[in-house]
This record gives structure tokens, C-alpha cells and sequence, in this order.
């Protein structure tokens, strides 16, 4: 009682009592409408509920102090009365106290901090993730210094690649060449190794930053390993490979090759080694040598052969006798001490010309011979039938004049015998 306020007249009654009838619904809304204007300026967002839809044009909207209007076109989904929903104050009506609202607008403005918080936390982890890089590149280097060439190091297979395979070890990775996976030859390192597969292997170069290992160094070759298992005077087998003008290369094993050459083919030096060998075909050989500083191996027929001549005692000069066994275009081939010899037609007594040759002796003759030649090693034996009756003629004209001597020798004697005495 005696406070003092502000009232609008809304109706005067007359009569005598002449009643005068007052409200302060449109004072208070007033007052209302004026604290929460001073309150929230322009830009503010505030939650409101629909409470009347107005058909194709927009809403009205209340929030428990002031109606708001917002503009059917400042949404695409509809609303429904009773729904909540936030806004942005965008212009106030003084007169009809009320103020316009845009829901497009918190929701720009909801989608910008969205993006701004997402922008933030990008940030905030590529940071992260920069700062963890360092490190990593830190440890990287700092673990790479402890790799030097010819290190023995232990790791595991994580990618394969065209060109070999890579090798992880802590926080270095390496790289290993096809050409360093094996010693025999792969088109691919997963012939051979798969993610995953720990491994040995040796460090083969450090430069650039960039380390390059060898799983092949740490292999015994295919030579090595044969090797192991064979020794000289060993009787193999093997396929001819490849010919050459000195010999042939033999495939003995997987990736293991040995040269025979042409003078290991045979004892015979005519043999053709050429002629008698084709690519593909098996040859069964003796290792003669091992090269362990070159990986190579000789080989040779010759310990698995007869040599007919090794047993040949003979020299220049000696008397043979032998058997014709052929006849060639200059002379006959002449069996003999196991062997055969050569016998010239122009070394035949009377026989220079084959058609007399012929005429003398026959295949299966025996003949009587001087050696003129003897060369074991390239088996050369060449006779002479005309040395042999040359000498024979020559013992038998010195057996004369010895004997001759010996005769005069004797009738002398007897001559003066009873003078001498």
C-alpha cells in the first residue's frame, strides 16, 4: 500500500460511481519488452517455441517474455507449433514490441564454429603429428649412425617391391636389390622372401641416407656348396650348356658350371669335341681342379678313358712288326704294341705311289717297320718299311764283313803258325 504505479485506463464506467478501470498487462509487457531488449542486443541467440504457424509466411515464436517472427524462407525444413528451437535476434519492433528472428542464421553460424573447431583440432593433430615426426626423424638418424658397412644386422621383411624387398629393423628401414636376395636368379623377391620373414643381412652401403643390405652375402654360393660336397679325382655327371672354341661349359648342379676343355675331351688328339658334343646332352666327366678364388672347375674325360697309349714302350729307331689294318690316301694304318701307327706309301720300299703300295701289301698283312716318330701325348707313331729293309740290308753287309775279317783272320794265323813258334 502507497507504492506508487504505472497503469493504463482501459475503461470508464458512468453513473454515479463513475468507476474507472485500469491494466498494467500493456505496461509490463512494455517494461518487458524494454529489459529484455537492453539485454539482448542484436546478434544474441535465444531458444523460442513456435506458437503459431502463419501459412506461407513464417512464425510466431515466444521465448516466455516477447513475441518473435521469423520468415518461412529463412528454412528449409518446416517447423510445427510447440517446437523449441534456437535463433538469432536480427531486428527489434519498438512499436509492436515484438523482434525478428533467423533460424539460417544460427545455424551459419553453428556451421562455422563447427568448421572452426574442426579446423582447430586439425591443427591441433597435424601439430601433434609434426612434433611426432621430428622425433621419429630424430630416432631415424640417430639409430641410422649405428649402421656401418659390413655390420651383420637382424630384421624383418614389411614390403616387397618390384625391385626387391625392404627390411625393417626399429625405426630405419633398408633396402635389400633383387640382385642381392639370392644367388640364383628370381624375377620377383617374393620367389624368396614374404612380409614378415625375419632375416640376416649384411650392410653393403650407407650412402645418401639410404641403406642398402645384402641377403646374398650371407649365403654360400652354389660353388661353395658344391664344393663342400665334392673333391678332385670326383666322377659327375652334367649337361653340356654351351660350346665354345676351347672347350664346353657343363651345368653340374643348379647354377654350378665347370669347363672341359677340348684338350681334357680325349687321348686322342683327332677326336672332334666339337663334333662329338651337342648342347643339352649328358656327359659324364672327373674334376681335375677346383679355383676356389674364381669359383671355377675344371674337368676332363681323360681319367674315365682308356689310354691305349700309355702302355706304348717304344722309341725312334726300333724294329716293329705289325699288322695292316687300313689304308688311307698317303699310307696304310698299321696296328701295333695296342696302337695304331702310320705307314707313308713313299716310306715303303718300291711303293712310292699308292697303286704299287697296294700291290706289295694287302689289309691283314704283316709288315716289318722302322718308328721314325714316336710322340705319345699327340699319338704319333709313323713307320718306314724301306728304314726297316735299309738296316736290315746294313746288318746284314756288317754280319759279312765281320765274318769276312774273322776268316782272314784266321788263315793268316794259321800261315805262320810253326814260324811263331
Amino acid at each position: 500500500v502507497g507504492d506508487v504505479i504505472e497503469a493504463e485506463i482501459t475503461k470508464i464506467s458512468e453513473g454515479e460511481s463513475s468507476d474507472i478501470l485500469l491494466s498494467r498487462l500493456n505496461t509490463l509487457k512494455k517494461d518487458n519488452y524494454l529489459k529484455f531488449k537492453e539485454n539482448n542486443p542484436l546478434e544474441t541467440n535465444v531458444e523460442a517455441k513456435v506458437i503459431r504457424v502463419i501459412e506461407g509466411k513464417g512464425y510466431i515464436l515466444n521465448n516466455g517474455v516477447i513475441d518473435m517472427f521469423m520468415s518461412v524462407k529463412d528454412l528449409k525444413t518446416p517447423l510445427a507449433k510447440g517446437d523449441l528451437v534456437a535463433v538469432k535476434l536480427i531486428a527489434y519492433d519498438d512499436n509492436k514490441q515484438n523482434a525478428y528472428v533467423s533460424r539460417y542464421a544460427v545455424i551459419r553460424e553453428e556451421r562455422q564454429h563447427a568448421y572452426e573447431e574442426r579446423q582447430r583440432a586439425h591443427e591441433e593433430y597435424v601439430a601433434k603429428k609434426e612434433a611426432e615426426h621430428q622425433e621419429y626423424v630424430k630416432e631415424r638418424e640417430e639409430e641410422y649412425k649405428t649402421f656401418h658397412v659390413g655390420d651383420k644386422v637382424h630384421g624383418t621383411v614389411c614390403r616387397i617391391v618390384p625391385y626387391g624387398a625392404f627390411v625393417k629393423f626399429d625405426k630405419v628401414q633398408g633396402l635389400i636389390r633383387l640382385k642381392d636376395v639370392d644367388h640364383q636368379f628370381i624375377k620377383s623377391a617374393a620367389d624368396i622372401l614374404h612380409v614378415g620373414d625375419e632375416l640376416d643381412c649384411l650392410v653393403v652401403n650407407t650412402d645418401n641416407g639410404k641403406l642398402e643390405l645384402s641377403r646374398k652375402a650371407l649365403l654360400k654360393t652354389p660353388y661353395q656348396l658344391y664344393r663342400e660336397a665334392h673333391d678332385v679325382s670326383d666322377t659327375v655327371k652334367g649337361h653340356v650348356i654351351n660350346k665354345m672354341p676351347f672347350g664346353v661349359l657343363v651345368e653340374l648342379d643348379k647354377n654350378v658350371t665347370g669347363l672341359l676343355h677340348k684338350s681334357e675331351f680325349s687321348w686322342n688328339p683327332n677326336d672332334n669335341l666339337m663334333a662329338s658334343l651337342l648342347i643339352g646332352d649328358e656327359i659324364e666327366v672327373s674334376i681335375i681342379r677346383f679355383d676356389d678364388a674364381n669359383e671355377k672347375i675344371g674337368l676332363s674325360r681323360k681319367p674315365l678313358i682308356d689310354n691305349p697309349w700309355s702302355r706304348v714302350e717304344t722309341s725312334v729307331g726300333s724294329k716293329v712288326t705289325g699288322k695292316i689294318t687300313g689304308v688311307k690316301e698317303n699310307g696304310f694304318v698299321v696296328s701295333l704294341l695296342g696302337v695304331d701307327g702310320f705307314l707313308p706309301f713313299n716310306a715303303i720300299d718300291g711303293g712310292e705311289k699308292k697303286l704299287k703300295a697296294t700291290d706289295l701289301y694287302q689289309v691283314s698283312d704283316d709288315v716289318n717297320c722302322i718308328v721314325t716318330e714316336f710322340n705319345p701325348k699327340k699319338w704319333i707313331l709313323n713307320l718306314s718299311e724301306k728304314a726297316y729293309k735299309a738296316q736290315e740290308e746294313r746288318e746284314q753287309y756288317e754280319n759279312y764283313m765281320q765274318n769276312e775279317d774273322e776268316a782272314q783272320a784266321t788263315t793268316l794265323g794259321d800261315i805262320f803258325k810253326d814260324q811263331l813258334k
